[in-house]
């Protein structure tokens, strides 16, 4: 189970509108993830990620999802990739 305090994003400006439904897309995402041991993580930044101009929002949060599960060292609960 992963838990999160708090998930700051920084979007390009395009989706600053949809900011707020991207990071709970972004949080379903990572429900996903089975870490296999329980450990408390305090920070956890990513570089860039470069991403297409008008990516929906779900393959954005997607994308943020894996970099995340690709940092962490997880795995997608029910399957390789995030659904």
């Amino acid at each position: 189970m992963l838990t999160i305090d708090r998930l700051r994003l920084h979007l390009p400006s395009e989706y600053q509108d949809r900011a707020q439904l991207i990071a709970r897309l972004v949080v379903d995402q990572l429900d996903q993830i089975s870490l296999g041991k329980s450990r408390k993580i305090e920070r956890l930044s990513l570089a860039p990620i470069a991403i297409a101009a008008g990516l929906p929002d779900l393959q954005l949060a997607r994308v943020i999802a894996t970099a995340v599960q690709t940092q962490l060292g997880g795995r997608a609960g029910s399957g390789e990739n995030f659904r």
